[in-house]
């Protein structure tokens, strides 16, 4: 692969810093910072020197922007486009997937699917929620005419996709989830993952996800409650700016049934100033450093607190969650089972929080198996035993966005800035 340019399906870049302003504009985080976690690993993997250019689209392609000149332009500069996703198949990206496919078809450049997934809900007999045939056939002719193989999120995705013609191991493959290969072969970068601790004395890492049932958001209301050391941390882009700008979620985007999810600043969960928001997965790493354990239905809270070497707790909330952390063997909680009464020691009763790293030498020679057979050059190339590597490099002269906290916490003159630059044009942004 001569050039050195590679477009990459995300918002942001791990090197850039743009405003609270221009990030939720364009809803650079995708709606979902979790989606940051993807990038940020294939950045480090995908970086084998210097000199490699990777490009965020910004997802304009999915959002029907780009033009034939950028198109063209795209098929000249960029060796390939890499396009790490998540639960894909589901009728809401319906729209998404075939703009996705119109300008896959224009592409003359390898295009490379890593980790697409089906979504379906937990509940016993519930039937996936995917698009209609005719679009998923569409957009998989697409990108295996452009590579030899796509990498699906686990198992389950796996089963569906057989069912509409599909071959493991001839189109498709079970890779897991993306980020939990940052740091290759090792879930942490420095350390293995310690113990889960629960004590007055170390941080409690909590998330929550609106999708998931009012069963969940009453146990995670009730574990703050119980320890107070807590930090929780919300991931959709409409957190985001109730967060910076203090005004009320938008309950149009709450489900009918979920009424205990926490929209306002004024819930007593913010109340207490033990929440945050990361604007960055540097941020957001830094944050869960030194944390007893995390617990939460969120995948993205788990992943990131286990590449700071924290022991997590997933609740399971859908079939994505549940095929993704039963691929990278989890520590899981069947949501089923929690009532009124259950705590989060009742939880972790008969867990194994080191299933991980288990599994995970194996999990990650995979993946670069996958990457290889799709002729994609990644610092591992030669083996796992490379430990310093040009993007950590890179991100040590970046300075990480601190997580934002909740208006309601900041004093008048930081509440005072944040008006000011709500007001600001973002100038120096370019697409």
């Amino acid at each position: 692969m001569a050039k050195k340019k590679i477009l990459m399906r995300t918002g942001l870049s791990p090197f850039e810093n743009l405003s609270e302003k221009v990030i939720s504009d364009e809803n650079l985080f995708g709606n979902n910072v979790g989606n940051l976690l993807y990038a940020f690993s294939l950045f480090r993997w995908l970086m084998t020197d210097e000199d490699t250019q990777i490009v965020p689209d910004r997802y304009r392609p999915e959002r029907g922007e780009c033009s034939e000149e950028e198109i063209d332009r795209i098929n000249r500069e960029y060796s390939c486009y890499i396009m790490p996703m998540a639960d894909t198949f589901r009728i809401s990206f319906e729209k998404r997937l075939r703009e996705y496919t119109r300008f896959i078809e224009k592409l003359k450049i390898p295009v490379i699917l890593v980790g697409v997934g089906i979504s379906c809900a937990l509940e016993p007999g519930s039937v996936p929620s995917c698009v209609p045939e005719e679009v998923v056939h569409g957009f998989m002719k697409a990108v295996l005419e452009r590579s030899s193989m796509v990498g699906v999120r686990g198992e389950f995705t796996v089963s569906v996709l057989e069912k509409l013609g599909y071959r493991e191991g001839e189109h498709i493959t079970a890779i897991g989830c993306p980020s939990m290969y940052t740091y290759g072969e090792t879930i942490g970068k420095q350390n293995a993952l310690h113990d889960p601790v629960l004590d007055p004395g170390k941080t409690l890492l909590l998330s929550n996800s609106i999708f998931a049932s009012d069963q969940i958001h009453r146990f995670i209301r009730r574990t703050a409650a119980q320890y107070p050391n807590h930090l929780y941390i919300p991931q959709r882009i409409e957190e985001m700016r109730m967060f910076y700008n203090g005004k009320d979620m938008d309950l149009k985007i709450l489900p009918k049934d979920k009424t205990e999810y926490p929209v306002t600043l004024r819930d007593p969960i913010f109340d207490t100033g033990r929440a945050c928001f990361p604007m960055n997965i540097q941020g957001w790493l830094r944050a869960t450093r030194g944390a007893g354990m995390a617990v939460g239905p969120r995948l993205h809270g788990s992943v990131a607190a286990m590449l700071s070497g924290v022991p997590a707790l997933m609740i399971q909330k859908d079939w994505r969650t549940k095929e993704v952390g039963e691929y990278h063997h989890f520590a899981m909680a069947d949501p089923f089972t929690i009532t009124e009464q259950t705590t989060l020691p009742d939880l972790m009763e008969g867990q194994d929080f080191h299933g991980p790293e288990k599994v995970q030498k194996k999990n990650a020679a995979h993946y670069l198996e996958f990457l290889k057979g799709n002729e994609i050059p990644t610092i591992y190339d030669s083996g796992f035993h490379r430990k310093k590597m040009p993007f950590d490099r890179k991100l040590e002269q970046t300075k990480a966005t601190d997580p934002i906290l909740p208006y309601t916490q900041i004093s008048a003159p930081a509440r005072a800035l944040r008006n000011a630059n709500r007001a600001w044009n973002a100038l120096t942004y370019r697409k």
